[in-house]
């Protein structure tokens, strides 16, 4: 009975090696394979290193790639009593109507080099685009603005936290 199970176990193993084998085959040379290995993903839409344009506005698609990917810190520019009521996972509260230098203390630990996406909620004007300059003027090089993005984030349903958070 031992040697059927250990048999039945190893043609198992064997028949799911395959069968992923071929499945990675099959993706590597299909035009709209699935970027598996690495960040490939995130160059997919051309959100990398060296690509990204000082002023550049990015649309959900782009923003999502960042989240999922963790490649991008997250930055909320609406009031913190707006931010408490929902915001991106993770995400910071740093308001445009405050002064950045009230907030240095919790960019400070990040790179110059780090992504950022700076979203609002598209009601007062453009609060994203404030803080971005805020950001870049502080020396920070990868910002990227959202605007309307929390708007455009929870009518598609996607993951909202409530509550104080980092700010």
């Amino acid at each position: 009975m031992t040697n059927i199970l250990r048999r039945t176990f190893v043609e198992a193993m064997v028949i799911s090696a395959l069968a992923v084998l071929v499945a990675l085959f099959t993706n590597a040379f299909r035009s709209d394979g699935l970027k598996i290995f690495g960040t490939d993903c995130i160059k997919q839409f051309k959100v990398c290193k060296g690509t990204i344009k000082k002023s550049e506005i990015i649309d959900l698609e782009k923003a999502l790639a960042l989240f999922y990917n963790k490649a991008a810190i997250f930055v909320d520019a609406r009031s913190p009593i707006v931010y408490s009521m929902g915001h991106i996972p993770g995400a910071l509260n740093i308001p445009n109507n405050g002064d950045i230098k009230q907030y240095e203390d919790l960019v400070s630990g990040f790179s110059k080099d780090s992504f950022f996406v700076v979203y609002d909620d598209g009601v007062e004007g453009g609060p994203a685009v404030e803080v971005a300059s805020m950001l870049k003027e502080k020396g920070f090089s990868r910002v990227l603005s959202f605007p309307n993005g929390f708007s455009e984030w929870r009518v598609k349903g996607l993951p909202v936290d409530v509550g104080i958070g980092r700010f």
